[in-house]
């Protein structure tokens, strides 16, 4: 089912190819890796045996991506990466790289694709010359004028409220999916189809996965324009990340990559 759905709404747009990312963790729908490269393949045979070229980068999603989650903060961050601007966590860590890295292999594998270059390290640079250079935000600014956007009036949330770490030790792992619950409760996502969203709320992520913590250190940030629904989302929050005396080997953004 899962196949089907993603694969005639791709096939049906007449597409040449296909770069897949295709994530695993407590955030995704595939919970292993194992199983997230299971269902990369079934993807890869459905598209090959229509004649496309495809690849598949198996990617993490034990931990949040990037700087925020949320509708109008992930703009905020888009925004700042395609300016070359950085985030530096307590940690000494940009919580852009990861966002940004992803986003220059999926580009990558695009570009080589396409012909462009003559391998998918060639891509990478080509990409990276892009962004650094502006190209990659004039293009974004345009394409945002053309569907009628207005960059300088992205909301901004109204309210924010931060939620600490109840004890010291490191970061082990993140429940994402509990994250996204979160998300859901603050508005900045859908349970169902007819749920409201609201573009201002939304999390802010401070830590990674190794990252040292004590206690009393904020572990997230949630905004946007009511308190009140900000404070439901706490408790849940508060118990999504895992905090042990013992320090974790950071899991790797890209797993694997299937041609």
């Amino acid at each position: 089912l899962i196949c089907a759905s993603i694969m005639s709404k791709k096939l049906a747009e007449g597409i040449d190819g296909l770069v897949l990312d295709v994530k695993y963790g407590s955030g995704a729908f595939m919970k292993s890796a194992t199983d997230a490269e299971k269902l990369a393949l079934q993807l890869m045979s459905i598209a090959q045996g229509y004649g496309k070229k495809v690849v598949s980068l198996i990617t993490n999603m034990d931990q949040p991506l990037g700087r925020y989650a949320g509708n109008s903060l992930e703009v905020e961050e888009c925004l700042a990466i395609m300016k070359g601007e950085t985030f530096i966590g307590p940690s000494g860590y940009d919580l852009y790289h990861d966002t940004r890295e992803l986003s220059l292999w999926l580009s990558a594998h695009m570009i080589f694709m396409a012909g462009r270059t003559t391998s998918a390290q060639e891509g990478y640079d080509l990409a990276l010359d892009i962004l650094n250079s502006g190209q990659a935000l004039k293009k974004f600014e345009v394409l945002c004028k053309i569907h009628g956007g207005n960059l300088s009036a992205v909301p901004k949330p109204k309210q924010k409220i931060e939620v600490v770490s109840e004890k010291s030790g490191y970061v082990q792992a993140f429940n994402t999916e509990a994250i996204g619950v979160a998300g859901i409760v603050i508005k900045a996502g859908r349970a169902q189809t007819t749920d409201i969203i609201l573009p201002t709320s939304g999390i802010e992520f401070h830590l990674k996965v190794g990252d040292a913590v004590q206690a009393g250190d904020i572990l997230y940030t949630l905004h946007g324009d009511d308190s009140e629904l900000l404070k439901s989302a706490v408790p849940m929050l508060t118990t999504s990340v895992n905090i042990s005396l013992q320090k974790t080997v950071t899991p790797s953004l890209i797993l694997k990559t299937l041609q």
